[in-house]
Parts: C-alpha cells; structure tokens; sequence
C-alpha cells in the first residue's frame, strides 16, 4: 500500500489547496470527489492498477505519473512521482488539448527532482 504525500512537505501543497478548491465549488464538488476515489485507488492498488488511468509522464526525466480523468470534455491531470512507498503528488493541470503547456512541465520537472532527491 501507498501513501500519499503532498508536495513540498506532506501535509499541505499546491495540490490539496487545489482539491479543496474544488470542493467547496458546488460545480465541480463532483471532480473533487472522482480525483479523491482515483487517489484512493492508487493507494491502495499502486501503478499497476487497472481501475485508474495513470500513464508515465515521457517529457520528465525520471519516474513522473499522471493520474487522468475526463469529466465533461475537460481533462483533470494529478501529476506524482512515486519514491519509497509514497506518493508525491507535485501539480494539477485542467485542458482541452494532450500536451502539457511548457511552464506546467517545468513546475512538474522542479517539483519531482525535489521529490526524489
């Protein structure tokens, strides 16, 4: 089982003011409770699970994940890495198109090398 950590220091981050974001917006309350079940998931399954849609972040170097989920034609993006049985969780992105827009990809690259050092 993994557990999930919140860069920079575990506890507080980018990403959870993010998902308390969008849990206290009545529009979007039900993204805030889809990424927090995916999140789950990975938890407990890690990468390999199946019930997610994770993929390998390839314009990172080393082990970069995003955790995907489309709801309503915008895709919600959780971008970890993975050191030592915890789960870094370094960004969120919302977008329309399949790249990543290139200062998203230098936070993230920032980010992980931090993480994993």
């Amino acid at each position: 089982m993994l557990r999930v950590e919140f860069y920079p220091d575990g506890d507080d981050g980018p990403v959870l003011e993010y998902l308390r974001e969008l849990k206290h917006d009545p529009y979007r309350k039900a993204v805030a409770t889809q990424l927090g079940l995916d999140l789950h998931v990975l938890q407990l399954e890690g990468l390999s699970s199946r019930k997610i849609d994770i993929k390998r972040v390839v314009d990172v170097p080393g082990s970069v994940w995003e955790l995907r989920r489309l709801i309503e034609g915008i895709q919600y993006r959780l971008y970890f890495c993975v050191k030592r049985g915890k789960v870094w969780l370094l960004h969120h992105l919302e977008k329309k198109t399949r790249k990543i827009p290139r200062g998203d990809l230098e936070i993230i690259r920032k980010r992980s090398k931090e993480a994993l050092s």
